[in-house]
């Protein structure tokens, strides 16, 4: 989320300049924290992100949140897309970045690459849908029984799905 805030900074305003300056040196640290969260699966021929917390905080130390796994392949294109740019439009800038933060461009952004090619994403193949997180699909759903009972026009609709309990009210 924060490579993709710098980058909204940068759409935003129209100029490179934020990033060229102080964003690229952020991208570089994020990436190299993704970089060593990802764990290569032997079994799958992936790299996986294992015992993560995902975007909506219902469930804690899950395996490969599909969204926290996306995120991470994304983080990691956009910083490999703006060393790129930032090197062609402002490499005094880049020249400075990358000494200040050891960037060994050959060696991390090959297995950047790697990573981003090789990331699991859980998906139902069956299904042709994709996976929260891995064993989302063994749940089984339970009505509360407190929601068990038929329902009248003037009750509020219970929306069952990925998070807690949302309530909608029927328009009259």
């Amino acid at each position: 989320m924060i490579v993709y805030a710098i980058l909204q900074h940068a759409t935003l305003t129209g100029t490179l300049d934020y990033i060229a300056r102080y964003g690229l040196e952020v991208m570089i640290a994020v990436s190299r924290f993704w970089s060593q969260r990802v764990s290569f699966s032997q079994p799958k021929q992936k790299y996986v992100i294992l015992g993560v917390t995902g975007p909506n905080e219902y469930e804690n130390n899950v395996d490969n949140n599909w969204y926290t796994n996306y995120s991470c392949m994304r983080c990691l294109e956009t910083t490999l897309s703006f060393l790129e740019i930032i090197a062609r439009q402002y490499p005094d800038e880049y020249a400075r970045i990358c000494s200040i933060t050891n960037l060994n461009y050959t060696e991390e952004s090959e297995r950047w690459r790697d990573i981003i090619e090789r990331m699991y994403l859980p998906e139902d193949p069956e299904r042709g849908i994709f996976i929260q997180n891995d064993g989302y699909m063994d749940k089984v759903l339970q009505r509360h029984r407190r929601h068990s009972r038929r329902r009248t026009p003037h009750q509020p609709v219970l929306v069952v799905g990925p998070y807690p309990a949302f309530v909608l009210h029927q328009a009259k």
